[in-house]
This record gives structure tokens, C-alpha cells and sequence, in this order.
């Protein structure tokens, strides 16, 4: 017997034994895991981010002329002026 027909064979009963369409519960239950995961990922990931950033920003809005600052790469230095 050819492959092509055994598989044609076995296609018809596997699809003899599927269920029927799933029901609103079943899709709830299939697509919580991913959403439980995607707001895990906001909470754990985006959101401290965010807060970060907005930190950042605040401080960047507070400089003043004559504040000492450290720069990213250490240097250690006064503002001379500022311009927004």
C-alpha cells in the first residue's frame, strides 16, 4: 500500500475521533496562559521601565547651572549652563 493512501487513512480516522468545536470555557482556558503571560511581561518588564525613564526625565528637567553631575562614563563635572 502506498504511503499517500495509508496517510489518507489515517487522516480520516483521526478526524472521525476530533471533538467538536470548542465552547467559550475551553477558549478561555486555551488563551489564559498567553494573557497571564503578557501582563506579567507589562508588570515585570514595561512598567519599571517606564518608571525609569520618567525618573530619568525628572531629573534631566531639575538641572540646574552650577550642579555638580556625573556623566554615564564617570566623569565628574559642574553645568555651565543649560539649555531647554
Amino acid at each position: 500500500m502506498p504511503i499517500f493512501d495509508q496517510s489518507l487513512i489515517v487522516g480520516q480516522l483521526f478526524a472521525a475521533n476530533s471533538k467538536p468545536p470548542a465552547g467559550p470555557l475551553e477558549l478561555l482556558i486555551t488563551y489564559f496562559p498567553m494573557v497571564l503571560i503578557v501582563v506579567a511581561a507589562w508588570f515585570l518588564l514595561y512598567r519599571p521601565e517606564r518608571e525609569r525613564m520618567q525618573k530619568q526625565r525628572e531629573l534631566l528637567n531639575n538641572v540646574k547651572k552650577n550642579d555638580r553631575v556625573i556623566t554615564a562614563s564617570g566623569i565628574i563635572g559642574t553645568v555651565s549652563s543649560v539649555d531647554r
